[in-house]
């Protein structure tokens, strides 16, 4: 009987105790430290990753801000040299062929679709100062520049270097003004100058005078 007795009391223990037995409760504490350890190590992992983007974008647009020529932050690139003839402009790829359409008998309206400051320091002789980014903000810089020159006029926009995209830019408001030959020189004034061209300083911004070619 008092085996029988004992029996019971030790049963009795073991459930009291919850030995055994399933209580319906949620994952071993070691599950969740697992399950912590794991997103603690991908966060780890995400974070300086993204901190590096950050720079890499902020960097960007210091470097944008700091240039004397900030591109846009906007522009349809099928109009960049090397990606197509913007608005259906001719390309001069060559500052020679350039060099010989000025020496002819009806040479070109040169247009600089640099900033202004870049302008006066040196531009291509003849060239009128025709910054691409104001016009957005200035209507009528384009017909104050251009003054009466016809719409026939062949017109040769320039920006600083090949990858530059302000004379597509100027190519395709021209196009858009109803000026119908258009020209990119699209190695642009860096090659011009680097070659021993001539060059010419000063502001250059006055209006193209009425005598103008292709009226």
């Amino acid at each position: 009987m008092s085996d029988r007795n004992e029996a019971m009391t030790n049963k009795h223990d073991a459930v009291a105790g919850g030995g055994g037995l399933s209580s319906g409760a949620g994952p071993p504490p070691g599950g969740r430290r697992r399950a912590g350890t794991v997103a603690g190590g991908l966060f780890s992992l995400v974070r300086p990753a993204a901190l590096i983007m950050l720079a890499a974008v902020l960097a960007a647009v210091v470097f944008n801000f700091l240039r004397p020529e900030p591109l846009p932050w906007s522009w349809r690139p099928g109009g960049l040299p090397g990606g197509g003839a913007a608005a259906g402009a001719v390309e001069i790829t060559d500052a020679g062929a350039l060099a010989d359409l000025l020496a002819g008998g009806a040479p070109p309206v040169l247009l600089d679709a640099r900033d202004r400051r870049l302008h006066a320091a040196g531009h291509i002789p003849g060239a009128l100062s025709l910054p691409a980014l104001e016009l957005e903000t200035d209507p009528g810089l384009l017909a104050g520049t251009l003054g009466e020159v016809g719409r026939d006029a062949p017109l040769v926009a320039y920006c600083s270097e090949e990858l530059c995209p302000l004379a597509g830019l100027l190519a395709r408001a021209l196009a858009g003004a109803g000026y119908a030959r258009i020209y990119l020189f699209s190695p642009g004034f860096d090659v011009w100058a680097d070659e021993g061209r001539p060059v010419e300083a000063g502001p250059g911004a006055g209006t193209r005078p009425a005598s103008g070619a292709g009226r």
